[in-house]
């Protein structure tokens, strides 16, 4: 064992232990021949079965094949870069000389054997002891998740940057296009979570406020976990698959605990089935469609999980057992605290995700789903008797498609892609067996493709549980009983809410006249230096006077995204810039835009706040 295969193999398994432990236990599947080149550096000739000899790198210069690849590239602080093939490391190494100090690499590799390969041949200690850049197997995406979530601000600011090894696509070109893959879903999904909560900002704030009275008449979500240990859980969505086996599910009422989606809940009241519970989390008013037409009575009986940003009008239409679980938002969480600790769920994309996580708190065994289809079928995109609350046009254009449950492909949407990519990541953590009892639609990688069928006579011969009647218990026992206490302690929290907001909307007023004259004299640039650097003065006092009111501006960062992503990818360009004046307009520019979001946020939550805090 020479000495940098020891220096390599100790730091990679410092750095990247899981990794390290797969090249120890590999078994080679290729034959990877060392040729030497006329420069004295080494490359690979590779013979699989499936693929002609190929060359890793040049026969002739590896290192400078490595840097002619990315010559036209530039790895810019707020960049990410994905190289899929690390080959012998010549690319990696090339790319890590010229990135900046805050950009960030991430190199997958297929074969293992390549991996080892390269540390016996090449002096990879610079690169592995690089924090900056990080290695991993086809094999590891979860890792690759987590690593790309802790990355958010880079993931918004800047681009990510994908480049592939030609020789290791040509070799492996279906582990590298599976790894793609599942990397571009979960930026996308990163994405489009960002879009989604800058979209339903002000939704979400009156949805917060007016749902503090409903946490009176509501216990913790945590006062149920562990209830249905060992026990069967069915979480019914409403996809178009749930016409095919709806009937079933009246057969394991008692011996399943039967978890529905709130779309869920009409096709269930229309076959006679009462689920044990139902959760909902959807912002938007139009999701109260989904309860319109049932009678009341039915919603008293039906036990009610909630999210705190949900419609408001929804607690309402349930007079009888309500859990609530917490939101990762600050200002929610602030809210829910008003009232009580609340335990809280993963960031979801769907009602279905929470219904999911529900049964895993419960630990529940198996987890068991049915309406899940998260594809388009045939005409439909809903289950029969579903209110319709969105819809697309199943023959529309440009659909993506994805594994379907009976290896075909089915039509998707964007949204579903999602979906499918957190539950994917979610199933990998969960301890429990999950068995797609849906019958058709996209396949959830992690789960068990069985008939609902097929999953009763597997798991329905346990003893009956009045779930409801236990959640009833419950409910009765951990809900508020005093509710002048909770009203008084919602007082006082949203009357230093509104005093915070009145200061700070004072401070934004006298700021944008300052801000605006400031962008004119930049602009004509006739102005003298004096009269400037004195409106720069006065700005940096009323930021001052914000910064004093931290405690209430991190309350509303949820709001403030698009605005410290600006400010995170201004960060970098202003390194970049030589020119002053230019360098002071984009940080005015940016300060225009800071006060004139935060006006928006704060006139928001006065809004919506008071009429609150004057119905107590």
């Amino acid at each position: 064992m020479t000495r940098t295969y020891e220096k390599n193999l100790s730091l990679l398994r410092e750095r990247f232990p899981e990794l390290h432990d797969t090249l120890l236990r590999h078994r080679p599947e290729i034959l990877c021949q060392e040729i030497s080149t006329p420069g004295g550096e080494p490359t690979l000739l590779c013979i699989s079965a499936n693929t002609e000899p190929c060359f890793l790198h040049s026969p002739d210069d590896p290192a400078r094949e490595a840097s002619s690849l990315i010559e036209d590239y530039e790895f810019r602080g707020e960049d990410i870069t994905i190289l899929l093939g690390f080959g012998l490391g010549y690319l990696p190494l090339a790319i890590a000389r010229r990135m900046d100090p805050e950009h960030r690499l991430f190199v997958v590799e297929a074969r293992p054997e390549i991996l080892l390969k390269a540390c016996q041949l090449i002096d990879l200690s610079t690169l592995f002891s690089d924090d900056r850049v990080h290695v991993f197997g086809t094999n590891q995406v979860q890792l690759i998740w987590d690593e790309l979530e802790r990355d958010k601000l880079k993931l918004m600011a800047g681009q990510v940057l994908k480049l592939i090894h030609p020789p290791s696509r040509r070799l492996f070109p279906e582990a590298y296009r599976n790894v793609e893959d599942r990397i571009e879903r979960f930026v996308c999904s990163i994405k489009s979570t960002f879009h989604f909560v800058e979209a339903i900002g002000s939704i979400t704030v009156e949805n917060i406020f007016t749902n503090l009275l409903a946490l009176a008449d509501s216990a913790p979500v945590d006062t149920i976990f562990g209830v249905a240990k060992g026990h069967p859980a069915l979480v019914v969505a409403a996809g178009p698959s749930l016409d095919k086996n709806i009937r079933q599910i009246k057969d394991v009422e008692g011996r399943f605990l039967i978890i529905a989606v709130d779309a869920a809940l009409k096709p269930l009241m229309a076959k006679g089935i009462r689920p044990n519970l139902v959760v909902s989390v959807d912002p938007n008013p139009i999701n109260l469609k989904k309860f319109d037409q049932i009678p009341s009575r039915f919603l008293n009986e039906v036990p009610l999980l909630f999210s705190p940003d949900v419609y408001h009008e929804i607690p309402r239409r349930f007079p009888g057992t309500k859990f609530v679980f917490g939101e990762h938002n600050p200002l929610s969480r602030w809210g829910v605290g008003l009232a009580r600790k609340v335990a809280e769920f993963p960031h979801g994309f769907s009602v279905s995700h929470y219904a999911f996580y529900l049964a895993r708190a419960v630990e529940a065994e198996p987890i068991i789903f049915a309406g899940l289809d998260l594809a388009l079928s045939g005409t439909k995109d809903h289950a029969q008797d579903c209110a319709v609350t969105w819809h697309v046009d199943p023959a529309g254009k440009d659909l993506p498609t994805v594994p379907g449950v009976y290896g075909d492909r089915v039509t998707t949407i964007g949204g579903f892609i999602n979906m499918i990519t957190l539950f994917e990541r979610q199933i990998a953590f969960t301890d429990a067996r999950c068995i797609d009892a849906t019958e058709g639609g996209a396949l959830i990688p992690g789960t068990q493709v069985m008939t609902l069928k097929e999953t009763i006579d597997l798991c329905g011969h346990g003893g009956c549980t009045d779930f409801t009647e236990l959640f009833q218990k419950i409910w009765s026992e951990n809900r508020l009983k005093d509710r002048t206490k909770l009203s008084g302690r919602i007082k006082a929290g949203l009357t230093w809410l509104m005093d915070q907001a009145d200061e700070v909307r004072i401070c934004c007023e006298a700021a944008r006249p300052i801000l605006s004259s400031l962008l004119d004299d930049l602009e004509c640039g006739q102005q003298a230096e004096a009269t400037i650097a004195e409106k720069i003065r006065r700005v940096n006092q009323i930021a001052d006077q914000i910064n004093n009111h931290r405690e209430f501006t991190k309350l509303i960062g949820d709001w403030m995204r698009e605005v410290s992503v600006k400010k995170y990818r201004m960060g970098f360009e202003l390194e970049r810039t030589s020119d002053e004046d230019r360098k002071l307009c984009m940080e005015v520019e940016l300060s225009h835009l800071f006060i004139e979001r935060l006006t928006t946020v704060v006139e928001t939550i006065k809004q919506f706040g008071v009429p609150v805090l004057e119905s107590l």
